[in-house]
């Protein structure tokens, strides 16, 4: 089932919430094997969200990665900027993280060893799968 409604899910901006896909990536889709050992900040933007859900940031320390709703402190070794959309549908599979980056849809600033490691952390095996 959950591979049906991966293939079938009919993306529109209803289902445009990247705090639900950068919780889901953080909780269920974590290469934990690829995160670094030391301290990295990384401030996420979605500029056509509200004010109230337009930040999130991921804070990793030994290998553990947290998600935030408030900006922890320090400075940032990663700025993504992101179109809601392409971030959902790079989530989902069906959009390739180099091609929405070249398209403009989604800008990486900061550490360039980080950037490319960055979307290499999300395993975009959906939860059902991971649970069975």
């Amino acid at each position: 089932m959950s591979e049906w409604g991966h293939k079938w899910v009919d993306l529109t901006t209803e289902h445009c919430d990247p705090s639900l896909a950068l919780w889901a990536w953080c909780q269920v889709q974590m290469s934990d094997v690829r995160l670094p050992q030391e301290r990295k900040l990384i401030a996420f933007r979605f500029p056509d969200q509200p004010p109230a859900s337009r930040y999130y940031w991921f804070l990793v320390e030994r290998g553990e990665i947290e998600m935030g709703y408030s900006d922890p402190g320090g400075p940032f070794d990663l700025r993504v900027n992101a179109e809601s959309m392409a971030f959902i549908e790079w989530h989902y599979g069906t959009l390739e993280w180099s091609r929405a980056v070249s398209d403009g849809r989604i800008t990486v600033r900061g550490d360039r060893e980080l950037a490319a490691a960055l979307p290499t952390w999300n395993t975009h095996v959906p939860a059902m799968v991971l649970e069975s």
